[in-house]
């Protein structure tokens, strides 16, 4: 199998790590030991999360803003997320 080159965007707004975070950093650590290059684009805040989980600093871009999404409600966030992810 010739190798690929994959991207993972990681454009969450949680202000906690999610199940969908920790899915997507396996996959790409997964993926990388498979022989493939792996760059994750994500934001500044979750970077470290990536290295812990055993990314390389080189394959873990942060040029995506964070988008503050602070509400009280899900569904509010959700929207505020996809606007933002929109506009951006």
């Amino acid at each position: 199998m010739n190798p690929l080159t994959i991207a993972i965007y990681d454009y969450s707004y949680h202000e906690v790590t999610s199940g969908g975070d920790v899915i997507a950093a396996e996959f790409g650590v997964a993926w990388r030991k498979a022989g493939h290059t792996v760059t994750v684009y994500t934001h500044r805040e979750a970077k470290d999360f990536f290295l812990l989980r055993g990314h390389a600093a080189a394959s873990v871009d942060t040029g995506i803003p964070n988008i503050p999404t602070k509400f009280d409600s899900v569904l509010l966030a959700s929207i505020a997320h996809t606007i933002g992810g929109m506009i951006r």
